[in-house]
């Protein structure tokens, strides 16, 4: 936890002084620019992925709980999938089940992942190529159980260079 603190207080401190070299520079611009990309990108992500939606889940679990959002609450809280938040509503992308329930090895993904991941991190995350999976998403290698999760270990280690 020190160490993220002092990263953090590290990527502070270049960012003062990049303000104090550059206090002209159209930050605004630059910003509202990202977030529009950002935007962008995750609403690509929700069309182009097969999302659930609790009920689908409930459904598809062949469970019968009194809660209308069980199981799917009770999965994500227990870390067994994740879901990205839309229209006021959680949705799972649908590759995170097998016959009704969550695979195992999305729980190892997710015990690996940085604490600090985003939900839409971690679901770009499994969409994009990556170098530790020979380019392969790991969408697609999810049965490679081993080397996804090492892939998503590799994910929190610090980068170098």
């Amino acid at each position: 936890m020190a160490a993220m603190h002092r990263e953090a207080l590290t990527e502070r401190n270049i960012e003062l002084l990049i303000e104090s070299i550059l206090p002209d520079a159209p930050r605004a611009d630059v910003r509202a620019e990202l977030e529009i990309d950002n935007a962008r990108l995750r609403a690509d992500y929700l069309q182009e992925t097969r999302m659930v939606n609790a009920r689908e889940i409930r459904t598809g679990s062949g469970l019968n709980p009194k809660n209308r959002s069980e199981p799917a609450s009770r999965w994500k809280r227990e870390g067994r999938i994740f879901a990205l938040r839309h229209g006021g509503r959680d949705l799972y992308p649908a590759f995170q089940f097998a016959e009704g329930q969550p695979r195992r090895v999305i729980k190892d993904i997710l015990a690996v992942m940085p604490v600090s991941a985003t939900p839409c991190q971690i679901a770009l995350w499994f969409a994009s190529g990556n170098g530790w999976l020979d380019g392969a998403t790991p969408e697609e290698r999810l049965d490679a159980t081993g080397e996804v999760v090492e892939a998503a270990r590799q994910l929190a280690s610090p980068a170098e260079g």
